[in-house]
């Protein structure tokens, strides 16, 4: 019987210091940025979608030969990663950083289909996006700007972060959970569907169908002649706008 108890005495006791050690761990002490800020070019597999972990303004080129140029205080050059996986470039750091000046990442690659943008990034598309199909996830504050043209359009805004687009898609779904926005009166949608789910707002030209689900304050404001289809929970609208 004493065995038993003193074993259980040392698994309770290696519990709780796997517990403190996933605490502390889980809390990120981050790197502070020190010394001048540098410039350095890495050369990069072929990839056609993205996902930024990291605070930063970002633009990205559409050109042949992917590459990646970073600005950033020299020490945190290390710590940035840049790693692709399964076609995906994904740019964050670890341990986190904390920059005293703005870092500034500049990605050209041949496609891009997909963006995920975890935090406050800015990332701005300079070139027209050309895709069968394209998809954009925020979860955070961060903002997106592009110009798209595409058949099949997917927009997830999680938190308080903005979309700015424009071009055109055959069918364009969006979906707002929180206060984020979706600029999206300069793209027409041949048949859209618009899910609100808090406070947000956004503005789409529509063709064809229109569909609109605005549970809570959120509003709709659209351009064309679509036949439209609301479901609206709260004091949300949906406005035709000429």
């Amino acid at each position: 019987m004493k065995k038993i108890d003193l074993n259980f005495q040392v698994m309770k006791y290696v519990g709780a210091i796997t517990l403190i050690i996933f605490l502390l761990s889980s809390c990120g002490i981050c790197i502070e940025g020190e010394g001048v800020e540098a410039d350095e070019t890495r050369e990069l597999e072929a990839f056609s979608e993205l996902e930024i972990d990291i605070d930063a303004d970002v633009v990205i080129h559409i050109g042949d030969q992917a590459s990646i140029d970073i600005s950033a205080q020299e020490n945190l050059l290390d710590i940035i990663r840049t790693d692709i996986r399964r076609g995906k470039l994904i740019i964050d750091a670890d341990p986190c950083i904390s920059s005293n000046y703005p870092i500034y990442i500049d990605i050209t690659t041949a496609s891009l289909s997909y963006i995920k943008l975890n935090g406050s990034a800015d990332i701005t598309v300079i070139d027209e996006l050309h895709s069968d199909d394209f998809e954009m996830k925020i979860n955070g504050s961060g903002n997106i700007t592009t110009d798209v043209f595409t058949n099949d359009l997917k927009i997830e805004i999680n938190g308080s972060g903005n979309v700015m687009i424009s071009g055109s898609a055959k069918d364009a779904d969006i979906v707002i959970n929180g206060s984020g926005d979706v600029r999206a009166a300069m793209l027409q949608a041949y048949q859209a569907d618009i899910k609100i789910n808090g406070s947000g707002n956004t503005g789409i030209n529509a063709l064809n169908d229109l569909k609109v689900t605005v549970k809570g304050s959120g509003d709709v404001k659209y351009s064309g002649d679509p036949s439209v289809k609301t479901s609206i929970s709260g004091s949300g609208s949906v406005t035709k706008i000429n």
